[in-house]
């Protein structure tokens, strides 16, 4: 398990996703440059440019930022079953069957997600999915092999807030390629069918012996929280999938968006400070891409966070092992009073700060009356690190 606190800046418009409605459109994503990855990893050369202009596709946009920093939390346990056809029958699920039951919702086959490439769709989850301790209800369901499940869309859904299964150069124009979901109100499972890298497809790969080799792998999301990602098929060595035309993941990522306003020394007094947006990714977990073969299956065991509890007696009672917890009063212009961990490394970072949570301390009591300490000038709010 890794984690790095890593800042991604965005000069782009954000959507928010909330009321997208289940499956409507579809859109092309982009994704990061491994100029973004914090992580030391290797990166194999790339194959051909398959049409694409690789080299401005790889190149940070002018408008972006990275800054590195690290902090030590866990937010989930992974174990991981390698080679264990043994136990699919406990873990693989039946998503066309699942479809069939009543009460279930998805669907067999996106006609947005098959004979696609680079495409993606919004998707509702009927349930509150606590991911890194939010409740989430939207998700975005990609053809390259992962999901989004950020509040607002932007065209970089591979950068960060992520559940990657195998985020890899996928291609469903095959005949047989699908990929389908089914939510019954308990879990939320993603399936990809008979997928191929586009390599494969081209004909381009360097292993010949696994041109007509198929993926196919799952991921669900549990009410509990838990994650599960399920490989039923995966033909060629994951260490040999290339990353030149689009980042190859195993795992999952948070972050959060921070506002900053920015006044240009140059403009008139009156002219009002524009907003730069920054995405600070927060935490990472990756799997080892040598450990993912056929029958493997991956678990996601998620941990207490403080995020979760709704109540500040809930959340002062709290006693958990790697966070200590404490209620924030943030006024309702702030988004309202919520549990955070002591350093403030959630979604809700921005109204962490702007309420001074981080110098209130530990709350003995509660009082729903009460709300103090409101940090209301931007000029005091230098990053989102909490430096002051």
């Amino acid at each position: 398990m890794y984690l790095k606190l890593h800042l991604l800046l965005f000069f782009l418009t954000f959507i928010d996703i909330s009321s997208a409605g289940e499956g409507k459109g579809s859109f092309h994503y982009n994704f990061d440059s491994p100029n973004f990855s914090p992580l030391q990893k290797r990166y194999k050369r790339g194959i051909d440019d398959d049409n694409d202009d690789v080299e401005n596709t790889f190149r940070l946009p002018k408008d972006v930022e990275v800054l590195e920093d690290s902090i030590d939390h866990q937010y989930y346990l992974m174990e991981i079953k390698v080679n264990r056809s043994d136990l699919m029958k406990d873990y693989y699920i039946d998503v066309p069957a699942m479809l069939d039951r009543p009460g279930t919702v998805g669907n067999k086959s996106h006609s947005s997600l098959s004979n696609s490439y680079r495409r993606a769709v919004a998707a509702k989850i009927q349930f509150d999915f606590p991911f890194y301790g939010h409740r989430m209800k939207n998700l975005t369901i990609a053809t390259g092999g992962f999901a989004y499940i950020g509040d607002q869309w932007h065209s970089w859904l591979a950068a960060t807030q992520y559940i990657a299964p195998l985020m890899a150069n996928f291609d469903t124009h095959g005949e047989n390629a699908t990929i389908m979901y089914a939510d019954d109100g308990e879990k939320f499972v993603m399936e990809w069918r008979n997928l191929q890298l586009r390599e494969q497809r081209s004909g381009k790969l360097l292993l010949c012996v696994f041109l007509d080799g198929f993926f196919t792998f799952q991921a669900s999301l549990h009410k509990n929280g838990d994650i599960w990602f399920v490989y039923k098929d995966v033909p060629i060595p994951v260490t040999n999938i290339s990353d030149s035309h689009h980042p190859v993941k195993i795992g999952m990522s948070d972050a959060y968006l921070f506002h900053h306003s920015v006044h240009n020394p140059l403009a008139p007094i009156s002219q009002p400070p524009s907003i730069k947006r920054v995405i600070y990714e927060y935490h990472r977990i990756e799997v080892k891409p040598s450990l993912i073969v056929s029958n493997t299956i991956v678990i996601l065991k998620a941990q207490p966070t403080c995020i979760q509890y709704q109540s500040c007696e809930e959340c002062s009672n709290a006693t958990l092992k790697h966070f200590n917890c404490s209620w924030c009063h943030s006024k309702a212009k702030h988004g309202g009073p919520f549990c955070s961990d002591q350093a403030g490394l959630h979604r809700r970072r921005q109204h962490w700060i702007e309420g001074n949570c981080k110098d209130n301390g530990k709350v003995t009591y509660c009082s729903a009356d009460e709300d103090f300490n409101e940090v209301d000038d931007e000029d005091d709010i230098q990053d989102a690190s909490g430096n002051f």
